[in-house]
């Protein structure tokens, strides 16, 4: 059986993100819609082009609704931006901190960036509307300015806090095998209690009824 994500959250680019999340969805687009445009065969320009594309694609099969296709834009901008610096360099493939316990500093600002940006797209796949997105985005700018102790402060502020330096920790220490049975043991327990805390008593619906 093929791996479906591997720790994405530690890629230190976007190329690197898109190469461990949803590593099967990731693949059919390169191989039924990316290649078949020429992929990077044609120049800069129609590689541009087809980056472009695959990504809006990407977020309008999630759903036929402009918020995603702004959240695979962002991410089309993203991946165009480090083909831009990189210059045709080959991209990071190895586990991040491969044979280290810690990641040195250059690879912590690199993973920090790659989170931030591709948190702020979640904002508009998870939001019902590009409005909503905007007004999210900016209800947490001004949070940020006029009172940054308040996420803290919010309902389940600081219990989210305690529950999320345990899994993270936990995906640290197990990122080289993403099948680690260790791991999904403390991950499962974890996330038992988290959802005792935050799963009863509210009715939801499963995300993937939208698409």
């Amino acid at each position: 059986m093929l791996s479906n994500f591997k720790f994405p959250y530690f890629s230190r680019n976007i190329a690197e993100f898109w190469r461990r999340w949803h590593i099967s969805l990731s693949s059919w687009f390169r191989d039924y819609v990316y290649i078949p445009l020429g992929g990077s065969k044609f120049g800069k320009r129609k590689t541009f082009r087809n980056v472009l594309i695959i990504f809006i694609v990407s977020g309008f099969w999630h759903g036929a609704s402009w918020n995603f296709i702004v959240w695979g834009f962002i991410h089309a901008c993203g991946f165009l931006f480090l083909q831009m610096i990189t210059k045709g360099e080959k991209q990071i493939t190895e586990v991040v901190a491969e044979n280290r316990s810690l990641p040195n500093l250059r690879e912590l600002r690199q993973m920090t960036l790659t989170f931030l940006f591709v948190t702020f797209a979640w904002i508009f796949f998870r939001a019902s509307s590009v409005q909503i997105a905007f007004d999210y985005i900016y209800k947490i700018g001004q949070s940020l300015v006029l009172a940054p102790n308040e996420i803290l402060n919010a309902p389940g502020g600081k219990i989210a806090l305690i529950y999320i330096l345990p899994l993270l920790l936990g995906d640290w220490h197990f990122r080289r095998d993403e099948r680690n049975l260790k791991m999904r043991a403390v991950l499962a327990y974890i996330l038992f209690f988290i959802i005792l805390d935050f799963g009863l008593g509210e009715e939801k619906s499963f995300i993937y009824f939208a698409f």
